[in-house]
């Protein structure tokens, strides 16, 4: 196995995909667009962006976070989170992709990440300290936890890292250097 995946569900989440042979971790938001519903705009996942991102590298095995909306989630919220969740497991059934999915409690108990979005942030800091530039704004919460996600699966599998992992593509693109011209 080269490349597992992690998936923090929801338009605010992402995709992670470790790369067991470069010791890379590339990062996608869930790819999102702008559309009318009656008078208003609202953000929905770009479903060729989504097949754009699970295409990239040829996974192994993905492992999604297995969630639920909450008392506090509006019926509309709640729709758009099962929408997109359930849009990432068609993609990779299309795509033949092995899937897994986790409960939050679960993955986060074993990978000792608590459930403050700041705080797991802090976590996957110490367990991919050359990749916090792929969650440094307030909003990468979803690339943080997927990366963790990943990760879990990959133990799980029997794939314990060797050396630290690299920040890889970003959305696709080698994400811009500290230093480097713009």
């Amino acid at each position: 196995m080269r490349f597992i995946g992690g998936i923090d569900p929801g338009l605010t989440g992402a995709l992670a995909v470790l790369d067991l042979q470069d010791f890379q971790l590339h990062l996608w938001d869930t790819p999102t667009l702008i559309v009318k519903v009656g008078d208003k705009e609202r953000k929905r996942c770009d479903v060729d962006g989504y097949v754009a991102a699970f295409s990239h590298f040829p996974l192994d095995y993905c492992t999604i976070e297995n969630v639920q909306s909450t008392p506090n989630d509006g019926h509309v919220g709640a729709f758009t989170f099962g929408k997109v969740t359930g849009i990432a497991l068609g993609i990779a059934a299309g795509l033949d992709i092995p899937m897994a999915s986790v409960a939050p409690a679960k993955w986060k108990m074993h990978m000792q990440c608590p459930a403050d979005k700041e705080q797991t942030k802090h976590r996957a800091s110490l367990l991919f300290p050359n990749c916090t530039a792929g969650w440094s704004r307030k909003m990468d919460h979803g690339r943080a936890e997927s990366a963790l996600i990943a990760l879990y699966s990959a133990i799980l599998l029997g794939h314990q890292p060797t050396q630290p992992f690299h920040l890889g593509l970003i959305n696709g693109t080698l994400p811009k250097r500290k230093g480097a011209p713009k």
